[in-house]
């Protein structure tokens, strides 16, 4: 068991009480496609998405033709290795050879803007119970930091392992070159069962 202090146990159970319920769950699934990816945005700002929301080029979103609506893709920019998570809540592309349509803030992270498209790959994110996610342990990181490939810096992770509720931030991002999802420090690596780990995200995309 992780032995924190009176204080620590306290802000950690009120946090998971508080956004846990609000939290988006989500594991990394082998669901994989490669194809080209293209964005839009001017002309389509504050029109109505295919779910009904109000287009905003500054959400981390994205349009499918046939994705369930609201779930989460992971977009990794085969040229660059840059990668960013999106939602999907619209329909598209409706030109051959794009598997996906991307909002301008999610291209920006891609650094695709100037080119217009990019060959990229596309992983399935679900809230399936059973996760696989890529965590190493690193000496880079300290307490209950983590880098992560999938979130921005300054967002709260639940993490969640064979009994343990731990709450981290994330301070940092991980290099492209690096394939692993989440580098964690020693303290927080040792107390999981990465066989059962579901992962939270505090923060709605």
């Amino acid at each position: 068991m992780l032995h924190l202090t009176r204080r620590c146990k306290t802000c950690t159970l009120f946090f998971c009480l508080l956004l846990s319920a609000c939290a988006p769950g989500f594991s990394r699934v082998p669901n994989a496609a490669e194809g080209v990816a293209s964005w839009y945005g001017p002309g389509f700002e504050g029109n109505l998405t295919a779910n009904g929301e109000v287009f905003d080029t500054s959400k981390l979103t994205a349009a499918h033709q046939t994705l369930p609506f609201d779930t989460l893709v992971r977009v990794t920019n085969l040229e660059n290795g840059l990668a960013v998570v999106v939602r999907i809540n619209d329909r598209g592309p409706f030109v051959d050879g794009r598997i996906i349509d991307l909002s301008r803030a999610a291209a920006e992270r891609l650094d695709m803007i100037g080119s217009g498209t990019a060959r990229v790959r596309l992983e399935l994110l679900s809230n399936m119970p059973a996760a696989s996610w890529r965590v190493q342990l690193s000496p880079e990181v300290e307490g209950f930091d983590a880098l992560s490939r999938l979130h921005r810096p300054g967002e709260l992770l639940l993490l969640k392992s064979g009994g343990q509720t731990i709450l981290l931030r994330v301070v940092g991002s991980i290099p492209g070159e690096q394939e692993t999802d989440l580098l964690l420090s020693e303290l927080v690596y040792g107390e999981l069962d990465l066989s059962a780990l579901v992962v939270q995200s505090v923060s709605v995309y």
